[in-house]
């Protein structure tokens, strides 16, 4: 850079009298595309819910946490979906390991490795979607509509905004990201709060 300066002191002025006449123009700049991303990989975001997806171990509806971190398991390092609930004395515990590969998030089960299982990606095609805007505790969020079969198990439903992942989940077949013991029972998560 140093090089160029010294060896082309004219394009300077040049350049500021080009940016001058741009930004003088009536149209403002437009702005490159935000990327989307519906479902943020990161470690130190703080997601909290309310849900019954604990209903047969605490009774009631309970607000939970998760965030994503690194834990060591017997299978070695690895990125894992951690919860907490606060309420109940539940403190950051690893629920399952995770792996963000190519434009998609995957599950990799409670010993990491068990299963490549496809959960989320990052970008949707159209055709695989469903754009709503629904509300949830008094805030009002655009979203995709993702329904996800789970052979032998029935379907979950869940609603994502660009930008902070799962607004909403619901399943009939008490499905949930969440825990796997709900027995059919109907399930019910939505977001209250996302800190990054």
């Amino acid at each position: 850079m140093r090089r160029f300066i010294r060896t082309a002191p004219f394009v300077f002025p040049l350049v500021a009298m080009l940016l001058l006449v741009a930004c003088s123009e009536e149209d403002s700049p437009v702005n490159p595309p935000k990327t989307v991303d519906y479902y943020p990989f990161a470690k130190g975001h703080v997601w909290t819910y309310t849900t019954n997806a604990f209903t047969d171990t605490f009774g009631e509806v309970v607000t939970i946490q998760t965030k994503i971190d690194t834990a060591t398991s017997d299978q070695g390092l690895h990125h894992w979906m951690h919860i907490s609930i606060p309420d109940k004395g539940v403190n950051w515990l690893p629920l399952f390991s995770m792996l963000d590969s190519a434009g998609v998030v995957y599950a990799l089960g409670d010993h990491p490795g068990e299963q490549r299982y496809p959960m989320f990606k990052h970008v949707y095609a159209d055709s695989v979607i469903t754009r709503e805007t629904i509300t949830v505790h008094g805030k009002t969020w655009q979203t995709i509509k993702v329904t996800m079969d789970v052979q032998g198990a029935g379907t979950i439903t869940w609603w994502l905004a660009d930008g902070v992942g799962v607004i909403r989940e619901h399943s009939m077949d008490g499905l949930s990201l969440f825990t796997d013991d709900m027995d059919g029972e109907e399930v019910l998560t939505e977001l209250v709060s996302y800190t990054k």
